[in-house]
């Protein structure tokens, strides 16, 4: 979420990566006898949940995923996390407080963190145009890809919400 400041927005991390590694998801999908890798320094790959000790399928590199049901028995569920934000729309949004809402994949995430994304999105309008803007978001992940990975990169999906518009629609 992209909260107005001082004049200048800030990013504010509604939720955190749901990684193997991360001690919490390590340790659940550990007691459900699933295995997990640690990132691969050589050719810096994320860490992964396996089947096996060995390491053969599936090298799975998120802890929690939709209908990934090969890894389900071994710790990889699909229940999110939530956190709750109380907005209030009473309140003069456009002077502080919440202006934009930030949902996308990892592929974003990968290489862009929330306040580059945020910095992005206000570079390119967003308060104006949101799609414009979250499509400058995607092209710049899309690029960030390309330069580190070459040929090959993971889905990237955004969307960016203007509230202070949503909001204001809500009163007509």
């Amino acid at each position: 979420m992209a909260v107005q400041k001082g004049g200048k927005l800030k990013a504010v991390a509604l939720s955190e990566d749901q990684k193997p590694d991360t001690p919490a998801e390590q340790k659940r999908i550990e007691k459900a006898g699933g295995f997990v890798s640690p990132p691969e320094e050589e050719w810096g790959g994320p860490a992964r949940v396996w089947l096996d000790a060995n390491m053969t399928l599936p090298g799975l590199a998120m802890a929690r995923s939709i209908g990934d049901h090969l890894v389900g028995g071994k710790g990889v569920i699909a229940k999110p996390e939530v956190k709750e934000v109380d907005i209030d729309p009473a309140a003069n949004m456009a002077a502080e407080g919440p202006q934009l809402l930030v949902m996308a994949s990892d592929g974003v995430w990968e290489f862009i963190d929330s306040q580059e994304a945020v910095d992005i999105l206000q570079a390119n309008n967003a308060r104006a145009s949101a799609t414009e803007a979250v499509t400058k978001l995607i092209e710049t992940a899309a690029h960030q890809w390309r330069k580190e990975e070459g040929d090959y990169r993971d889905d990237i999906t955004a969307v960016c919400i203007n509230l202070v518009e949503l909001f204001k629609r809500g009163d007509d």
